[in-house]
């Protein structure tokens, strides 16, 4: 019991851990002004046509 209590535990921190370091890398990849940039005319374009999709449906 002990032995899959513990193997639980250490799986579970490893998969935080990993998850933790890839919001890290994410944090620091979205703070460059070219990717901000390209995020929000993204954005832009996917509300736009999304209003465009609800005009010609309704």
């Amino acid at each position: 019991m002990f032995l899959v209590v513990g193997l639980t535990l250490v799986g579970l921190m490893m998969g935080l851990m990993l998850v933790a370091s890839f919001a890290s890398s994410a944090r620091r990849f979205f703070q460059s002004a070219r990717v901000q940039k390209g995020t929000n005319r993204t954005a832009g374009s996917l509300m736009v046509a999304a209003g465009a999709f609800l005009v010609a449906k309704g």
